[in-house]
């Protein structure tokens, strides 16, 4: 049977041929076209999401992250967000505030500033600022690696301050605007963490009471912080440190580099 049915259709190919005609302008419309279509618009919509979000800027991969952050703590915020307790805070002293709002200027002056080394002076008062906060807090190991990682960062904005290019202002208006709008919706957002945070410890606090009562006897450590850092949670520390090596050799790799030496010269 089938040998009959290929020699039948066989035989009247000329005919299929000639009908086949009548029915091209339908093609288009068919199943195969429809694919064709469908993976075209694929192709071009893929390139047209990859030509967004990898464009090459670091500024719009940060506003990527940021926005995507506060969607999605934002969307969850509003049926856990507590009403403050505000007796329950304690009232902060002088130093605290005065410290604080040095902060805020410090960072405030960073953004407006025209001046390039004015900008890491400003950055850099913004980083003393915190470890002030740190020490007055009674954390002063805390304090100690910000104030060595603030030293370290502006010698080393400082040393490479005269081979940036020269500063200019190449955002527009609509620009600024736009990511001031975000950072202080990033802000806002961050706060109404920091207060479930708060609430979530006044009435749950078993972690840090485990810390506070087995760092001595289980580390034999009166510095809880230490203890976390160097026992409780020793492999992260350890991830920490293999990081900033890294980073400490690539340091020194660009440090060591100099305009016009030659391959396997050491220089």
């Amino acid at each position: 049977v089938t040998v009959l049915l290929g020699l039948a259709l066989y035989a009247l190919l000329p005919r299929i041929r000639a009908a086949r005609g009548i029915y091209a302008g339908l093609a288009r419309f068919g199943p195969e076209r429809g694919y064709d279509n469908l993976l075209a618009g694929l192709l071009a919509f893929a390139r047209w999401q990859t030509g967004v979000l990898q464009n090459g800027y670091l500024r719009n991969y940060i506003m990527t992250v940021v926005l995507f952050t506060v969607v999605l703590v934002g969307w969850m915020l509003p049926g856990v967000v507590p009403s403050p307790d505000w007796s329950a805070m304690v009232r902060p002293n002088v130093l605290t505030v005065t410290v604080c709002l040095l902060i805020m200027a410090g960072a405030v002056f960073a953004c407006l500033t025209s001046s390039r080394f004015t900008a890491i002076l400003a950055l850099g008062v913004v980083g003393i600022g915190i470890a002030m906060l740190y020490f007055m807090f009674s954390a002063p190991d805390l304090a100690m690696t910000q104030v060595l990682v603030e030293t370290l960062t502006l010698v080393l904005f400082v040393l490479a301050f005269y081979r940036l290019p020269v500063f200019g202002n190449y955002s527009k208006k609509a620009v600024k605007v736009r990511d001031a709008i975000v950072a202080a919706v990033f802000g806002t957002v961050m706060a109404m963490v920091v207060l479930v945070e708060q609430s979530s410890r006044a009435a749950d606090n078993n972690v840090s009471r485990f810390m506070s009562e087995n760092s001595l006897t289980l580390a034999n450590g009166r510095n809880v912080v230490n203890v976390i850092l160097v026992d409780f949670r020793a492999l992260d520390t350890l991830g920490e440190i293999t990081v900033l090596a890294i980073a400490a050799l690539g340091v020194f790799a660009m440090m060591r580099l100099r305009p016009g030496s030659k391959k396997g010269d050491g220089k």
